[in-house]
Formats: C-alpha cells, structure tokens, sequence
C-alpha cells in the first residue's frame, strides 16, 4: 500500500490522477489480492 502511495506521489499529482483514474480497476484488483495475501 504504502509503495502505491510513494510511487504516485514520485510521479506528481497531475499524473498519478490520471493513472489512477484508467488503473483503478487493475490497483484495487492488486491491493485487494496483496490484503489476501498478507491476512492469509
């Protein structure tokens, strides 16, 4: 999670919004099985 947050704060606001508005699908995907990975 917090490597999500570093890398879109390293890529600027106007950017990481962008991208997180076209990957939102594939980064909850991701963060969700990395949840299920660590509770597990």
């Amino acid at each position: 999670m917090d490597a999500i947050l570093n890398s879109r704060t390293m890529a600027g606001s106007q950017d990481s919004d962008a991208l997180a508005r076209t990957q939102r699908p594939a980064i909850l995907r991701m963060v969700f099985v990395f949840q299920a990975s660590v509770l597990s």
